[in-house]
């Protein structure tokens, strides 16, 4: 493998159904590759497969949860692409959706080493996903965890913030 390695931001924009609800969403993606293949042509066609994952593919569609109930109304009634998945399209979800099938598409010809996530709608919080966590098999479907010891908190969750009265300005 080569020990070169680059860096390369993007973004794109989906309309997100939470809680039958239609928000706008715009993502802010850095990607943190490494190219195993030394021909530069290839490398140059591997990227240009990424490129059309985030520009042609997630860009402008509607990513929803296949439980959302405004999901079955908006696929009979529209003529929109659909992200389907399987839990609502939080970012942490998000990032982990884009940082496999772009490993897919790469096909291994050019490893994402880390993947940093952001959006309008995830109040500035940037979530990462990097290779350790998990290997990824060549028919994409298989995944076994690697490192053991981030096997907790390399899973997927709900952020639920609850706010806190912390006593602030209450007569004592």
């Amino acid at each position: 493998m080569s020990k070169k390695f680059f860096s390369w931001s993007t973004g794109f924009k989906s309309i997100i159904v939470v809680d039958n609800e239609l928000f706008n969403n715009d993502y802010t993606i850095k990607l943190h590759l490494t190219p195993v293949t030394t021909e530069l042509a290839e490398q140059g066609d591997y990227f240009e497969r990424l490129k059309m994952l985030f520009e042609n593919v997630f860009n402008n569609t509607v990513t929803v949860c296949k439980d959302e109930e405004l999901y079955a109304i908006l696929e009979k009634q529209t003529n929109n692409r659909f992200i389907q998945l399987p839990r609502p399209p939080y970012d942490q979800l998000m990032a982990a959706v884009c940082f496999t099938k772009a490993n897919a598409v790469l096909k291994g010809k050019i490893i994402i080493n880390e993947l940093e996530l952001s959006s309008y709608q995830g109040d500035g919080i940037t979530y990462r996903i990097y290779t350790g966590h998990y290997r990824w098999h060549n028919h994409g479907a298989d995944i076994e965890t690697v490192d053991k010891e981030h096997n907790d908190h390399a899973k997927i969750f709900e952020f639920n913030p609850k706010v806190l009265d912390g006593d602030k300005g209450k007569d004592k």
